[in-house]
């Protein structure tokens, strides 16, 4: 529904269309100043998808009961403090955010879901240890490491998906997160090991993704 705003007057779609619509469950997409000011006509709305460049997220940290904050292709983000102050927010994505650096004003949050990618390249490795509530973790931007057993994710960690970025990370470690139960991996060196480690065949859940058939090995070794 929030996929058209951009054709129609803002204020009067917000008002007309979007204050009508369940939002309980779906998420509101905004792409502009605007857009976003005029949120303040879907009070209800639970979950937010805030596209492009918008350096200041203070505006939202008025809303009540704000549980799933998704920004995407924000290159003039730099600072995310404002929602250190959303204490409701239990899922976050930061997505193609690369001046984002700091991610201490996550720390005190509820946080169960989590999705990275393409961040800046300094941002510590370090800031995820006091994510120790993320059960399902998006990651596609590359920290500081070889491998995935350096970072100190969350032990109650069920779902790992490695992407862009992440995508050749060595899986050396991943063995450390026992209640894991889906992974996504999508290159040839982590399918390879994939295949060779026994720990994988009790996931409920792998998905091989973006694979070349080619790069395949015949049989697991």
């Amino acid at each position: 529904m929030s996929e058209a705003w951009g054709s129609f007057d803002t204020d009067d779609y917000a008002r007309e269309v979007l204050a009508t619509g369940t939002w309980d469950k779906a998420s509101v997409s905004a792409a502009s100043a605007d857009q976003v000011a005029a949120l303040r006509y879907v009070p209800e709305a639970r979950g937010i998808h805030l596209r492009g460049d918008h350096p200041d997220l203070s505006p939202l940290t008025s809303r009540r009961g704000l549980e799933r904050l998704f920004v995407f292709g924000n290159t003039a983000l730099t600072d995310i403090a404002p929602m250190a102050s959303m204490r409701s927010l239990t899922d976050v994505g930061l997505s193609l955010c690369p001046e984002v650096r700091d991610l201490s004003p996550l720390s005190d949050l509820p946080l169960t879901y989590l999705s990275l990618s393409e961040l800046h390249p300094e941002l510590p490795a370090e800031q995820l240890e006091p994510l120790t509530e993320v059960r399902y973790l998006s990651l596609g931007h590359r920290f500081a490491v070889d491998s995935i057993g350096e970072l100190k994710l969350s032990s109650r960690l069920r779902s790992l998906f490695l992407i862009r970025d992440a995508c050749e990370l060595s899986l050396e470690g991943i063995e450390q997160w026992t209640e894991l139960e889906a992974f996504r991996a999508e290159s040839p060196s982590q399918f390879r090991y994939v295949c060779r480690t026994p720990f994988f065949r009790r996931l409920r859940q792998l998905s091989l993704a973006r694979l070349n058939p080619s790069t395949w090995p015949s049989s697991p070794t």
